[in-house]
Order: C-alpha cells, then sequence, then structure tokens
C-alpha cells in the first residue's frame, strides 16, 4: 500500500494549518497542525514532519477545566510500512488548565505490533507499551522513581493541602497486560508514597504491592510507617461480587490527644453483608473487647451497625454495653 501512495506522490507535500474541532453536551476536542511536510526519498521511504501543534481538550459537563499538550512528531515511513518508526515530543500548552512538562516518546511498527517507549533518561519515570493488532493483546510496563507530580503535569491547585500532597514522592513499578476482545486484563505493581512533613508531621510512608484481574484485587500488603502511623493491611477483593476479606493490623495510631490507638481487624463478606470483627481495641490505658461493625449494602447505599463490649472491668457481672462511644471520643478529642 505504501509502494501505491509513493507512486502517485509528488517529491515533497507541505499541508499547513489544519484544524479539527469536536464538540458535544460532556466534551469538546479540539486539535491544531501548524505544518506538515512529506518527503520521498530515494530509498522508497517517505519522511514526515510536523513541527508545531496541538490538542486541547475539556471533558467535563461544565467544560470549565481542559488539558492541552503541543506536539511535534518526525519520522519515516517504509515501503514495507513493517519497520517504520516516529519521534513524538510532547510540551506545555499555555492556554490549557492542565498541561505536560516536555516529555518525548519514541514509536515504531512492526510486523503486525504498535511499539512505544519514553526516550528521556533523566526524567522520573519510564513507560513502555505494545499492542499487537494480530490479536488484540496488549502490554504496558510503568517505573517510577520518587515522582512529584507538579515535576511532570502543571496545573492549578488552590487548596494548599491537596498541593502538599501532590508535593509527596511516588515510586512505582508495575505492569498490566491484557486482550482488548476478550475484554480480560491482568496487573500488578509495587512500590510507595512518601508523604511530607506538612501533610503528617513527622512524616509518613506508606508502601504497598497488588497484583489483581478482571476478577479479583489481590493486596500482598498496604503499610504505613511514621510519626502517626504504624500497621499492614492484606486482603482480597472480589470485583463481581463486591467481597472484601482481609485483615487489618493496627500496629499504632497516635491521636491529637498523644493517645495511641491499637488493635487487630479481621473482614470478611457473607451473603452479601460486610462484617469487620476486632478481639480486642486498646485505646490509651484501656483496652475493649469484641468490637464487631457490620455494613450492609442496599439499593445504592450502605448502612453499619456497631458494637463493642468492656471487659475490662472483671468485677462487674456483665461487660458495659453503651458508654464505650462516650469514652472513645473524650480520649479522641481532649
Amino acid at each position: 500500500m505504501i509502494k501505491k501512495i509513493k507512486e502517485v506522490l509528488p517529491s515533497e507535500i507541505l499541508i499547513k494549518e489544519v484544524s479539527a474541532l469536536y464538540n458535544d453536551d460532556k466534551k469538546s476536542v479540539s486539535v491544531k497542525l501548524d505544518k506538515i511536510n512529506l518527503i520521498k526519498q530515494e530509498d522508497s521511504n517517505i519522511s514526515i514532519n510536523c513541527n508545531s501543534g496541538y490538542v486541547l481538550a475539556a471533558v467535563s459537563t461544565s467544560k470549565t477545566k481542559t488539558f492541552g499538550v503541543r506536539f511535534n512528531f518526525s519520522g519515516n515511513i517504509v515501503s514495507e510500512f513493517s519497520g517504520s518508526s516516529m519521534i513524538i515530543s510532547l510540551d506545555q500548552y499555555k492556554k490549557a488548565d492542565v498541561t505536560l512538562y516536555k516529555t518525548q516518546f519514541l514509536a515504531h511498527y512492526r510486523d503486525g505490533c504498535v511499539y512505544a517507549r519514553s526516550t528521556q533518561q533523566s526524567l522520573p519515570y519510564s513507560i513502555f507499551a505494545k499492542y499487537d493488532f494480530n490479536n488484540d493483546d496488549f502490554t504496558a510496563d510503568i517505573e517510577l522513581n520518587e515522582l512529584v507530580i507538579p515535576s511532570v503535569v502543571k496545573f492549578t491547585v488552590n487548596n494548599n493541602k491537596v498541593k502538599d500532597f501532590l508535593y509527596s514522592g511516588v515510586s512505582f513499578l508495575g505492569s498490566i497486560s491484557g486482550n482488548r476482545n476478550k475484554k480480560y486484563y491482568s496487573w500488578k505493581g509495587n512500590g510507595s508514597v512518601s508523604i511530607p512533613d506538612s501533610i503528617v508531621k513527622g512524616g509518613e510512608k506508606i508502601s504497598f504491592d497488588a497484583y489483581g484481574n478482571t476478577e479479583r484485587i489481590k493486596i500482598n500488603t498496604l503499610s504505613a510507617e511514621g510519626a502517626v502511623f504504624e500497621g499492614f493491611v492484606t486482603g482480597v477483593y472480589d470485583i463481581a461480587q463486591r467481597k472484601p476479606s482481609g485483615n487489618i493490623d493496627i500496629k499504632r495510631i497516635t491521636l491529637p490527644n498523644g493517645n495511641n490507638l491499637a488493635g487487630e481487624l479481621y473482614v470478611e463478606s457473607q451473603n452479601g453483608i460486610i462484617q469487620a470483627f476486632m478481639p480486642q481495641l486498646y485505646l490509651g490505658d484501656q483496652k475493649f473487647t469484641a468490637l464487631e461493625v457490620t455494613a450492609t449494602p442496599k439499593n445504592g447505599k450502605i448502612s453499619f451497625t456497631f458494637e463493642i463490649e468492656d471487659y475490662s472491668h472483671s468485677d462487674y457481672e456483665k461487660p458495659a454495653e453503651n458508654p464505650v462511644l462516650d469514652i472513645s471520643l473524650k480520649q479522641l478529642f481532649s
């Protein structure tokens, strides 16, 4: 096909000022190409170059926030098409509310497969993706190394707490693969988030290791370690049946008044009801026994019941039934 196109093409084609606009009730997308240059090479290849263009999109009911990038690309289209490649550069578009800082990707096509990868090793991330048109398989790998979101994405945040949180360092190593026609995918990933002192006094590090597919999510570990939180979570979530199960081991939560909260929570699901049971809850110097929370999802809402018994006073014949809530609130906020 490329050979036939090349036969009818002149030696050089220059296309200027190409624009396209799509608009409906929920989104608006505009694309502009300033200049595209196609040149026939002596080796039967076609070189293509676009020195400037942009994409601007607003995807929301109000269309008040926009995402946009400037781009340019250059490459070679070989006569057999397999072996064609292209360099794509993205940079910030100043008229957009959200945009990207400068980055670059290499894309190439071979034997029915499209490959794309990031090329700048100095950046705190690495991305690789592949799509196979022969069978609709896809795969992608991503690695983040202490990435701070505002270093790669430019946007305005008015909330200072949110702004501080976005400066958390994120490390991640993960992959996803699947098949578009079969509507199946699987993924795995591990990493950590370093929350700064401006969000949690003394700082906090959250680490995770998990995998999943279209049917379930498995958390090998989700842990927190720092001045305020210390503990970990393990568990499984059945996506189709919406059934969580697992353990939450709270080694320590330091409350604003200096008291520590600790306990181990067991979660299971049965007949559409989620039950969480904590054999013992430690709050400061007090110990409570048999805490149970039941969550019942129904008609898009979730109703909760809460029970706890106080066996800390063994001189009484019966455990305390209701004063626990008042005691816990005093200890949380006093």
